[in-house]
Protein backbone atom coordinates (compact mmCIF):
# COMPACT_ATOMS: atom_id res chain seq x y z
CA UNK A 1 0.00 0.00 0.00
CA UNK A 2 2.86 2.01 0.81
CA UNK A 3 4.47 1.60 -2.62
CA UNK A 4 1.21 2.67 -4.06
CA UNK A 5 0.81 6.32 -2.36
CA UNK A 6 4.36 6.74 -3.69
CA UNK A 7 4.04 5.87 -7.51
CA UNK A 8 0.81 7.94 -7.18
CA UNK A 9 2.58 10.93 -5.47
CA UNK A 10 5.34 11.00 -7.86
CA UNK A 11 2.72 10.98 -10.75
CA UNK A 12 1.30 14.07 -9.53
CA UNK A 13 4.47 15.57 -9.34
CA UNK A 14 5.55 14.77 -12.72
CA UNK A 15 2.39 15.96 -14.20
CA UNK A 16 2.40 19.62 -12.50
CA UNK A 17 6.05 19.86 -12.69
CA UNK A 18 5.28 18.96 -17.06
CA UNK A 19 2.49 21.61 -17.08
CA UNK A 20 4.96 24.28 -15.62
CA UNK A 21 7.34 23.64 -18.36
CA UNK A 22 4.56 23.58 -21.44
CA UNK A 23 3.14 27.13 -19.96
CA UNK A 24 6.64 28.78 -19.79
CA UNK A 25 7.45 29.62 -23.27
CA UNK A 26 4.07 31.08 -24.57
CA UNK A 27 5.11 33.40 -21.48
CA UNK A 28 8.30 34.06 -22.33
CA UNK A 29 8.15 34.50 -26.18
CA UNK A 30 5.13 37.39 -25.93
CA UNK A 31 7.20 39.83 -24.48
CA UNK A 32 9.79 39.88 -26.87
CA UNK A 33 7.70 40.12 -29.84
CA UNK A 34 5.92 43.26 -28.32
CA UNK A 35 8.89 44.98 -27.57
CA UNK A 36 10.58 44.77 -31.16
CA UNK A 37 7.26 45.93 -32.81
CA UNK A 38 7.20 48.71 -30.36
CA UNK A 39 10.99 49.64 -31.08
CA UNK A 40 10.44 49.70 -34.95
CA UNK A 41 7.33 51.83 -34.54
CA UNK A 42 9.32 54.58 -32.93
CA UNK A 43 12.25 53.97 -35.25
CA UNK A 44 9.60 55.05 -37.97
CA UNK A 45 7.99 57.77 -36.20
CA UNK A 46 11.94 59.44 -36.11
CA UNK A 47 13.23 58.59 -39.09
CA UNK A 48 9.81 60.07 -40.51
CA UNK A 49 10.48 63.21 -38.30
CA UNK A 50 13.89 63.61 -39.97
CA UNK A 51 12.69 63.70 -43.38
CA UNK A 52 9.94 65.99 -42.75
CA UNK A 53 11.85 68.52 -40.82
CA UNK A 54 14.18 69.88 -43.40
CA UNK A 55 11.65 70.13 -45.62
CA UNK A 56 9.62 72.42 -43.58
CA UNK A 57 12.43 74.52 -42.79
CA UNK A 58 13.30 74.86 -46.35
CA UNK A 59 9.75 76.24 -46.99
CA UNK A 60 9.67 78.52 -44.54
CA UNK A 61 13.22 80.22 -45.78
CA UNK A 62 11.59 80.21 -49.36
CA UNK A 63 8.86 82.19 -47.63
CA UNK A 64 9.92 85.94 -48.39
CA UNK A 65 10.58 87.87 -51.54
CA UNK A 66 13.42 90.50 -49.98
CA UNK A 67 14.90 91.14 -46.57
CA UNK A 68 16.06 94.52 -44.79
CA UNK A 69 20.08 94.05 -44.32
CA UNK A 70 20.64 97.11 -42.50
CA UNK A 71 19.15 100.51 -42.72
CA UNK A 72 20.24 104.12 -41.18
CA UNK A 73 18.12 106.51 -39.26
CA UNK A 74 14.19 106.29 -40.05
CA UNK A 75 13.36 103.68 -42.35
CA UNK A 76 9.52 102.92 -42.32
CA UNK A 77 7.29 99.58 -44.53
CA UNK A 78 4.08 99.01 -44.82
CA UNK A 79 2.53 95.71 -45.68
CA UNK A 80 0.11 95.41 -48.88
CA UNK A 81 -3.14 95.38 -46.87
CA UNK A 82 -2.38 97.83 -44.66
CA UNK A 83 -2.97 101.91 -44.58
CA UNK A 84 -0.42 102.84 -41.57
CA UNK A 85 3.56 103.09 -41.88
CA UNK A 86 5.95 101.04 -39.23
CA UNK A 87 9.23 101.70 -38.00
CA UNK A 88 11.47 99.34 -40.32
CA UNK A 89 13.35 96.60 -38.38
CA UNK A 90 16.65 94.54 -39.70
CA UNK A 91 16.06 91.17 -40.95
CA UNK A 92 12.29 91.96 -42.02
CA UNK A 93 10.70 90.46 -44.48
CA UNK A 94 9.10 91.81 -48.16
CA UNK A 95 6.41 89.72 -49.80
CA UNK A 96 4.33 91.29 -52.96
CA UNK A 97 3.75 94.55 -52.80
CA UNK A 98 4.94 95.39 -49.49
CA UNK A 99 6.35 98.85 -49.30
CA UNK A 100 9.82 100.53 -48.07
CA UNK A 101 10.40 104.86 -47.65
CA UNK A 102 13.29 105.90 -46.32
CA UNK A 103 13.16 109.68 -44.75
CA UNK A 104 15.62 112.36 -44.34
CA UNK A 105 19.28 110.73 -44.58
CA UNK A 106 18.26 107.93 -44.09
CA UNK A 107 19.39 104.46 -45.81
CA UNK A 108 17.95 100.84 -46.71
CA UNK A 109 20.01 97.69 -47.97
CA UNK A 110 18.04 94.77 -49.28
CA UNK A 111 18.48 91.97 -50.66
CA UNK A 112 16.74 89.33 -52.49
CA UNK A 113 16.82 85.57 -52.19
CA UNK A 114 19.31 85.15 -55.66
CA UNK A 115 21.85 87.71 -53.95
CA UNK A 116 20.52 91.18 -55.75
CA UNK A 117 21.08 93.66 -54.04
CA UNK A 118 19.03 97.77 -53.55
CA UNK A 119 21.08 100.49 -51.81
CA UNK A 120 18.16 102.56 -50.97
CA UNK A 121 18.96 106.42 -50.52
CA UNK A 122 17.30 109.10 -48.64
CA UNK A 123 14.02 109.65 -49.73
CA UNK A 124 13.24 107.04 -51.83
CA UNK A 125 9.82 104.90 -51.89
CA UNK A 126 9.85 101.45 -53.48
CA UNK A 127 7.47 98.80 -53.49
CA UNK A 128 8.23 95.17 -53.93
CA UNK A 129 7.10 92.86 -57.00
CA UNK A 130 6.77 89.26 -57.80
CA UNK A 131 5.44 86.14 -55.63
CA UNK A 132 8.63 84.99 -53.79
CA UNK A 133 9.63 81.35 -54.61
CA UNK A 134 8.69 81.17 -58.18
CA UNK A 135 10.05 78.57 -60.41
CA UNK A 136 12.36 79.36 -62.62
CA UNK A 137 12.35 83.28 -61.74
CA UNK A 138 14.94 84.40 -64.07
CA UNK A 139 14.47 88.39 -62.46
CA UNK A 140 13.84 90.22 -59.77
CA UNK A 141 11.43 93.18 -59.43
CA UNK A 142 11.38 96.45 -57.68
CA UNK A 143 9.21 99.26 -58.39
CA UNK A 144 10.55 103.01 -57.64
CA UNK A 145 8.12 105.63 -57.24
CA UNK A 146 10.54 108.42 -55.56
CA UNK A 147 14.04 109.29 -54.85
CA UNK A 148 16.91 106.73 -55.69
CA UNK A 149 18.40 103.30 -55.48
CA UNK A 150 21.65 101.73 -56.66
CA UNK A 151 20.88 98.12 -57.87
CA UNK A 152 23.48 94.81 -58.18
CA UNK A 153 22.27 91.52 -59.52
CA UNK A 154 24.38 88.29 -61.30
CA UNK A 155 21.18 87.88 -63.04
CA UNK A 156 18.79 90.26 -63.95
CA UNK A 157 16.67 92.82 -61.52
CA UNK A 158 13.69 94.66 -63.49
CA UNK A 159 13.18 98.15 -62.01
CA UNK A 160 9.98 99.75 -62.81
CA UNK A 161 9.20 103.21 -62.92
CA UNK A 162 6.65 106.00 -64.09
CA UNK A 163 8.94 106.72 -67.13
CA UNK A 164 9.62 103.04 -68.42
CA UNK A 165 10.98 99.51 -67.56
CA UNK A 166 14.60 99.53 -66.66
CA UNK A 167 16.58 95.96 -67.36
CA UNK A 168 19.94 95.62 -65.36
CA UNK A 169 21.31 92.92 -67.02
CA UNK A 170 24.72 91.15 -66.09
CA UNK A 171 27.08 90.10 -68.27
CA UNK A 172 27.56 86.81 -69.11
CA UNK A 173 30.45 84.09 -69.61
CA UNK A 174 32.67 86.50 -67.07
CA UNK A 175 33.89 85.52 -63.67
CA UNK A 176 31.96 86.51 -60.72
CA UNK A 177 33.98 89.50 -59.68
CA UNK A 178 33.23 91.18 -63.20
CA UNK A 179 29.38 89.63 -63.45
CA UNK A 180 28.25 91.67 -61.48
CA UNK A 181 25.84 94.63 -63.14
CA UNK A 182 25.52 97.89 -61.22
CA UNK A 183 23.30 100.78 -62.08
CA UNK A 184 21.95 103.92 -60.18
CA UNK A 185 17.90 104.85 -61.03
CA UNK A 186 16.95 108.20 -59.92
CA UNK A 187 13.42 109.60 -60.18
CA UNK A 188 13.01 113.04 -60.18
CA UNK A 189 10.47 115.72 -59.00
CA UNK A 190 8.66 115.48 -62.28
CA UNK A 191 9.08 111.81 -62.21
CA UNK A 192 11.40 111.97 -65.19
CA UNK A 193 14.26 109.14 -64.19
CA UNK A 194 17.96 108.77 -65.10
CA UNK A 195 19.85 105.75 -65.21
CA UNK A 196 23.43 105.38 -65.21
CA UNK A 197 25.26 102.05 -65.17
CA UNK A 198 28.77 101.23 -64.09
CA UNK A 199 28.76 97.62 -64.99
CA UNK A 200 26.77 95.15 -67.38
CA UNK A 201 23.97 96.74 -69.36
CA UNK A 202 21.01 98.13 -69.31
CA UNK A 203 17.68 97.72 -71.06
CA UNK A 204 15.32 100.67 -70.76
CA UNK A 205 11.69 99.86 -72.39
CA UNK A 206 9.78 103.51 -72.35
CA UNK A 207 6.73 105.30 -74.73
CA UNK A 208 7.36 107.23 -77.23
CA UNK A 209 4.84 108.90 -79.60
CA UNK A 210 2.37 106.40 -78.39
CA UNK A 211 4.63 103.14 -78.63
CA UNK A 212 7.14 101.45 -76.69
CA UNK A 213 10.90 101.33 -77.82
CA UNK A 214 13.63 100.27 -76.61
CA UNK A 215 16.84 101.73 -75.45
CA UNK A 216 20.51 99.55 -74.67
CA UNK A 217 22.69 101.72 -72.03
CA UNK A 218 26.20 100.28 -71.96
CA UNK A 219 28.86 100.81 -69.25
CA UNK A 220 29.59 104.05 -68.23
CA UNK A 221 26.49 105.46 -69.74
CA UNK A 222 23.78 108.10 -68.63
CA UNK A 223 20.16 107.77 -69.85
CA UNK A 224 17.38 110.13 -69.22
CA UNK A 225 13.85 109.40 -70.05
CA UNK A 226 10.36 111.08 -69.14
CA UNK A 227 7.21 109.91 -67.32
CA UNK A 228 4.69 108.02 -69.70
CA UNK A 229 2.91 106.24 -67.46
CA UNK A 230 1.65 106.29 -63.48
CA UNK A 231 2.52 102.49 -62.42
CA UNK A 232 1.30 103.90 -58.65
CA UNK A 233 -1.21 105.54 -56.68
CA UNK A 234 0.32 106.48 -53.47
CA UNK A 235 1.76 102.96 -52.65
CA UNK A 236 -1.02 101.19 -54.29
CA UNK A 237 0.23 99.48 -57.51
CA UNK A 238 -1.39 99.66 -60.55
CA UNK A 239 -0.89 96.07 -61.88
CA UNK A 240 -1.80 96.68 -65.32
CA UNK A 241 0.38 99.13 -65.97
CA UNK A 242 2.95 96.82 -64.74
CA UNK A 243 2.02 93.90 -66.86
CA UNK A 244 2.01 96.27 -69.64
CA UNK A 245 5.29 97.08 -69.68
CA UNK A 246 6.36 93.33 -68.88
CA UNK A 247 4.77 92.81 -72.57
CA UNK A 248 5.94 95.61 -74.10
CA UNK A 249 9.46 94.65 -72.71
CA UNK A 250 9.26 92.18 -75.36
CA UNK A 251 7.54 93.46 -78.41
CA UNK A 252 9.67 96.81 -79.09
CA UNK A 253 12.04 97.77 -81.62
CA UNK A 254 15.41 99.37 -81.09
CA UNK A 255 15.77 102.75 -80.89
CA UNK A 256 17.40 104.61 -83.40
CA UNK A 257 21.07 105.30 -82.85
CA UNK A 258 22.57 108.79 -81.82
CA UNK A 259 24.34 110.63 -84.26
CA UNK A 260 26.97 113.63 -83.98
CA UNK A 261 26.66 117.10 -85.00
CA UNK A 262 29.80 119.33 -84.74
CA UNK A 263 29.30 122.81 -84.90
CA UNK A 264 32.80 124.13 -84.36
CA UNK A 265 34.98 124.02 -85.98
CA UNK A 266 34.86 123.16 -89.34
CA UNK A 267 37.65 120.62 -90.99
CA UNK A 268 40.40 122.70 -92.13
CA UNK A 269 39.36 125.57 -89.93
CA UNK A 270 42.65 128.32 -89.56
CA UNK A 271 42.47 129.67 -85.92
CA UNK A 272 44.60 132.10 -84.37
CA UNK A 273 44.32 131.38 -81.07
CA UNK A 274 45.51 128.94 -78.63
CA UNK A 275 42.99 127.74 -77.33
CA UNK A 276 39.66 127.26 -78.97
CA UNK A 277 36.35 125.82 -77.56
CA UNK A 278 34.95 122.93 -79.34
CA UNK A 279 30.52 122.82 -79.75
CA UNK A 280 28.35 120.50 -81.11
CA UNK A 281 25.25 118.32 -80.06
CA UNK A 282 24.28 114.73 -79.76
CA UNK A 283 20.52 113.95 -81.68
CA UNK A 284 19.36 110.44 -80.14
CA UNK A 285 19.83 109.07 -76.33
CA UNK A 286 22.28 106.69 -74.45
CA UNK A 287 25.78 107.55 -75.86
CA UNK A 288 28.78 108.40 -74.54
CA UNK A 289 31.08 111.02 -76.33
CA UNK A 290 34.97 111.45 -76.08
CA UNK A 291 37.11 114.57 -77.44
CA UNK A 292 40.69 113.56 -77.35
CA UNK A 293 40.15 110.74 -74.83
CA UNK A 294 38.33 113.59 -72.52
CA UNK A 295 34.59 113.36 -71.69
CA UNK A 296 32.96 117.24 -72.57
CA UNK A 297 30.76 118.64 -70.77
CA UNK A 298 26.95 117.59 -71.94
CA UNK A 299 23.59 119.31 -71.03
CA UNK A 300 20.26 118.41 -70.48
CA UNK A 301 19.38 119.00 -74.04
CA UNK A 302 22.85 116.94 -75.03
CA UNK A 303 24.48 120.12 -76.13
CA UNK A 304 28.24 119.63 -75.57
CA UNK A 305 31.25 121.56 -75.65
CA UNK A 306 34.72 121.48 -74.24
CA UNK A 307 37.91 123.60 -74.49
CA UNK A 308 41.08 122.55 -76.70
CA UNK A 309 44.31 123.85 -76.36
CA UNK A 310 46.14 123.94 -79.64
CA UNK A 311 49.93 123.81 -80.88
CA UNK A 312 51.54 125.91 -83.76
CA UNK A 313 50.45 124.16 -87.06
CA UNK A 314 48.03 121.49 -87.64
CA UNK A 315 45.91 120.18 -85.13
CA UNK A 316 43.65 116.55 -84.75
CA UNK A 317 40.81 116.56 -82.85
CA UNK A 318 39.19 112.79 -82.43
CA UNK A 319 35.75 112.67 -81.57
CA UNK A 320 34.98 109.34 -80.27
CA UNK A 321 30.70 108.69 -79.96
CA UNK A 322 30.13 105.28 -78.39
CA UNK A 323 26.57 104.18 -78.82
CA UNK A 324 23.68 102.35 -76.62
CA UNK A 325 24.16 98.96 -78.79
CA UNK A 326 28.06 99.27 -78.50
CA UNK A 327 28.97 100.56 -82.20
CA UNK A 328 31.59 103.31 -82.08
CA UNK A 329 31.84 106.15 -84.41
CA UNK A 330 34.91 108.03 -85.16
CA UNK A 331 34.64 111.65 -86.54
CA UNK A 332 38.29 114.03 -86.91
CA UNK A 333 38.44 117.86 -87.71
CA UNK A 334 41.75 119.23 -88.69
CA UNK A 335 42.25 122.20 -86.99
CA UNK A 336 45.80 125.10 -88.22
CA UNK A 337 46.37 127.33 -85.30
CA UNK A 338 48.81 130.51 -86.81
CA UNK A 339 49.55 133.11 -83.74
CA UNK A 340 48.38 136.38 -84.98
Amino acid sequence: MKNVLQSILLIQLFLIFGGCQKEQPAKVETPPVAASATVSATSAVSEAAQTVTPKSATAVEKDWLAKLLKQTNQVEYRQRNQNIWNQAEDELSFMKYDALQTKNSATAEVIYQSGSTLDVRENTLIIFDEDPGKKKKTEDRVIIKAGQLTGRTKTELWVFTDAGLVQIKAKKGQTNAAKTAEAKVIVKNDRAVNIKVKNGTAEVIYKKDNEYTRLSATENSDVSIKPSTELTSGVQVNADKVNELVVAQTKVAAIAQAELVIDFPADNALVQDSEIEVRGRLTGAGAKLLINGQLPEVSDASEFSKKISLQPGTNLIVFQLVRSDASVKFVKRSVRYQAK
